[in-house]
């Protein structure tokens, strides 16, 4: 039982770290360049707008759907299935009480409200349920600081000598030196390791000494 918890363990870990580094890149570049994708994917300046409202979600809601498939393959169906519940009855009065007065942007509110509300729901279950140790750093702030850091240097020193540049050239160029960065820092910081995910798994102290 101890080795399979210490299995279980290192394989959450696993997840939720590729999951939150591959979000959080992606959040932080929809975030930096939500008005530009706008205009090259809808022709809309104000597409751009909602863009850079729902990057910053983007890391909640792909590590949901990785937390919700893990708790169900953990037999948490249960649980889930609550929170699920709970999530629309609070999304079908929230949209009845605050979009017929805010319109669209009540709606982008309800939808914030929501992916937080059944996000966090879902991680706390499955902290709780899994034992594993909660890593901010690695995880969240770590991550965070280095696509924000990535995302402020792109913009203040490189943007500038791109204006010669077609707005898709330039849309590109930016995704891929905020993202070289993004991988530069994650590595000195020690958040991102390729051992981390490629390593072949380790037997646990306690598998070690029994047979």
């Amino acid at each position: 039982l101890q080795k399979n918890q210490f299995q279980l363990q290192r394989l959450v870990g696993k997840v939720i770290s590729i999951t939150n580094l591959l979000g959080i890149l992606l959040g932080g570049l929809f975030t930096l360049l939500a008005y530009p994708l706008g205009e090259l994917l809808y022709q809309s300046k104000e597409i751009g707008f909602y863009l850079r409202i729902l990057g910053p979600l983007m890391p909640l809601m792909y590590l949901e759907s990785m937390v919700d498939g893990i708790l169900k393959g953990m037999d948490e169906q249960k649980a889930t299935f609550h929170y699920s519940l709970w999530d629309s009855a609070i999304r079908i009065a929230l949209i009845a009480f605050i979009v017929p007065k805010t319109g669209i942007k009540g709606f982008l509110a309800v939808m914030v409200f929501s992916n937080l509300f059944t996000g966090l729901l879902n991680f706390r279950r499955l902290v709780v349920s899994s034992g594993i140790q909660l890593r901010v750093w690695k995880w969240i702030v770590g991550p965070c600081l280095c696509i924000a850091v990535s995302c402020f240097a792109v913009q203040r020193w490189i943007v500038p000598f791109l204006g010669h540049l077609s707005l898709l050239h330039q849309t590109l160029a930016v995704a891929s030196f905020v993202t070289a960065l993004y991988l530069v820092f994650t590595t000195i910081t020690g958040i991102f390791s390729p051992n981390d995910f490629f390593a072949k798994p380790q037997n646990s102290p306690a598998s070690a000494t029994n047979p």
